[in-house]
């Protein structure tokens, strides 16, 4: 699919899809033509196919850089200079808030108690910190001291807890993880690479596999050709080149609290439509010249031993547990790797 949006002038600040699949888009609209400079906050709705459902334009009396996410009920949670704001599936306002001082913002993080945001820069000093709304847009808890290190972004994990990855330039640009409890944002583990030949790594990119491992990648910047390092946490968030820190930061002079909210209104974007266009696809022949590896994986050997007679009350296993065959088969049906016989 490949749709273009006519009259969508537009200052993409993120984007993000939505539960039920809806595309939503989130920036600056700008239309020069009529009233002249004209530039509102807006976000814009398209379903999977391409189909433009609404787009709505916010006026708050600012028009500064954001980032939004869309929420588990379908709805949207975007930040704009000091002011956060939830529209609900129709993009209509849910609430709004403004805060002070609210500093650089991450993209935030729903967890099942509302919203966590990372947060870098605050009050012209570069450390990170986090806080957290509830679903109504109320102070959580705000951690009360600053990290050492720049959050990257956020992930919810599988504990319910949020996982921030880090860059700490005040130590080599060494790459750092932290964990916080979302009920409350203390420190739950914070994990810092201590191997010289790790420095420099931002990692950009976190998952976490059904069993609790945390896969991480990220670019090391430092040499002239970039490189990208990829790597696997265990559930403690621990590697062989991990050491925990626990080094305590300095207090945080600058928690968040509430504002004066300003007067805000929205408005439907009339000009704008959708046009879809055809295109083709076409796929490249691949080469068949590149080198194959094979191997052959070692079996073990499977020796029944010799001819033995057995008296009433012995018994006699055969095979062994040290074999590494695709299969077993014995004569009643058996598919263990070793089989007893008592007769």
């Amino acid at each position: 699919l490949l749709t273009s949006i006519q009259g969508h002038n537009i200052l993409n600040y993120s984007s993000s899809i939505a539960p039920n699949g809806d595309y939503l888009i989130y920036g600056l609209y700008r239309y020069t033509a009529s009233p002249p400079n004209f530039a509102k906050i807006a976000i814009t709705r398209i379903k999977p196919d391409g189909t433009l459902l609404w787009m709505k334009n916010y006026e708050f009396g600012s028009r500064s850089w954001g980032r939004m996410i869309a929420t588990s009920d379908n709805g949207a949670l975007a930040k704009t200079a000091n002011i956060i704001f939830k529209v609900d599936s129709l993009g209509l306002f849910q609430w709004y808030k403004a805060f002070s001082p609210l500093g650089s913002l991450r993209a935030p993080i729903e967890t099942d108690s509302g919203y966590v945001f990372p947060r870098y820069y605050i009050g012209g000093i570069d450390r990170g910190s986090a806080f957290s709304l509830n679903f109504n847009g109320d102070v959580s808890w705000s951690t009360q001291s600053f990290f050492n290190f720049f959050p990257n972004y956020g992930i919810k994990r599988k504990n319910g807890n949020v996982l921030m990855p880090a860059t700490n330039p005040l130590n080599g640009n060494t790459a750092v993880f932290l964990e916080l409890d979302y009920k409350n944002g203390n420190i739950v583990n914070h994990e810092e690479f201590q191997a010289s030949s790790l420095n420099g790594i931002i990692p950009n990119n976190v998952s976490e596999t059904s069993k609790g491992n945390v896969l991480f990648a990220g670019v090391d910047n430092r040499g002239i050709l970039q490189q990208m390092t990829i790597g696997k946490l265990n559930n403690n968030l621990n590697t062989n080149s991990c050491t925990n820190t626990n080094l305590p930061p300095p207090n945080d002079p600058y928690s968040i609290s509430p504002a004066v909210n300003p007067s805000a209104s929205i408005s439907n974007n009339t000009d704008i439509a959708i046009i879809n266009y055809s295109f083709l696809i076409n796929l490249p022949s691949l080469s068949s010249g590149f080198a194959e590896c094979t191997y052959t994986r070692p079996r073990g050997v499977l020796d029944l031993g010799k001819d033995t007679s057995l008296c009433i009350g012995q018994s006699l296993i055969l095979g062994t547990h040290s074999t590494s065959f695709d299969s077993y088969l014995w004569s009643n049906g058996s598919t263990n790797k070793t089989i007893g016989l008592n007769q």
